[in-house]
């Protein structure tokens, strides 16, 4: 099962026991996937789901909180093979019924408009139409993967609407048109987890964090190794180029021609080749400002000799 998948169970198995609760929740799967057509039964309202869970979960909000039962049937998609759970309301007076119980405007066929404000005007029912939306086309990313979550809605009209409802519970999302959908996304793992949290999706969102901790923890831990070996290859490097001008000096004027100070840190550096100059510092009791000095008389000494033997 999908991480979406999961999030989608969990929100379905949600205890939602009145109908100011459900009906949010109910807009939202309506308003986005939601098809009025023409049936034997005069009219039908149909939505269609590739979650289980999410299907049985209307059917019952439905029941319990409208008196209305629809029927449930189980098709295979011509994309991607999966079964598809089909749900329709039949009859005239119960499709437009239920529509105008919901906020839905009077007589109106089209579902994805822009609905009057009063419907949401408080943070409990924007929340619900959250859970209704992620329901109906959310998805999220398995935090092993990214952290991001969308919305593909049809209408930009209406995606402008959802995307100001979910600002207003301080997610930051943005919208991109992708072919001929409008797709809301969020990003981000402090935005995602958020989401989660309002979806009252805890069990994922607990999943979510640990990934997100490992994850974290591997990163930092990688990053200080990589420095770590950085630094190491910094002042290897930097110990190698001093050993071949104190082999330089040695080879041609010898060491002895140079102050005793001089000798002394030469000799140290090649006593500790891999060390740091802090390193020595420690280890001789030599200040780091007075071995850099002697350190750097040392090359001066060496790129003489260069330019006298060319």
């Amino acid at each position: 099962m999908s991480f979406a998948s999961s999030v989608k169970e969990e929100i379905s198995r949600t205890d939602i026991g009145s109908i100011e609760e459900a009906s949010p929740l109910l807009y939202a799967v309506f308003s986005s996937i939601g098809v009025v057509g023409l049936s034997s039964a005069g009219m039908q309202l149909k939505v269609s789901f590739e979650n289980r869970p999410a299907a049985r979960c209307i059917c019952v909000l439905l029941e319990r909180s409208f008196g209305e039962k629809c029927g449930i049937a189980v098709k295979n998609s011509n994309l991607n093979g999966k079964k598809i759970y089909e749900l329709t309301l039949e009859g005239r007076e119960k499709v437009m019924g239920l529509l105008s119980s919901l906020g839905f405007e009077e007589g109106s066929i089209f579902l994805s408009h822009t609905p009057d404000k009063a419907l949401f005007d408080d943070d409990s029912k924007r929340i619900g139409f959250l859970k209704g939306l992620f329901l109906s086309c959310g998805t999220v990313s398995h935090p092993r993967k990214n952290y991001q979550a969308e919305f593909v809605l049809q209408s930009k009209e209406f995606a402008d609407w959802v995307r100001d409802i979910m600002l207003s519970l301080g997610l930051q999302v943005k919208s991109i048109l992708r072919k001929k959908d409008y797709v809301l996304y969020l990003k981000g793992g402090d935005n995602v987890s958020a989401m989660l949290s309002l979806l009252g999706a805890y069990t994922s969102l607990l999943e979510f964090e640990n990934v997100r901790a490992y994850k974290d923890i591997r990163n930092n831990t990688n990053r200080a190794a990589n420095c770590e070996l950085a630094n190491f290859t910094k002042t290897y490097g930097s110990a190698q180029r001093y050993l071949e001008m104190i082999d330089l000096i040695d080879e041609t004027v010898g060491l002895s021609s140079l102050s005793e100070t001089l000798v002394e840190a030469a000799e140290l550096r090649r006593e500790y080749p891999e060390s740091s100059l802090s390193e020595l510092s420690e280890i001789s009791g030599i200040s780091k400002s007075a071995l850099n000095h002697r350190m750097r008389k040392i090359k001066q000494i060496a790129t003489g000799i260069k330019e006298e033997t060319r």
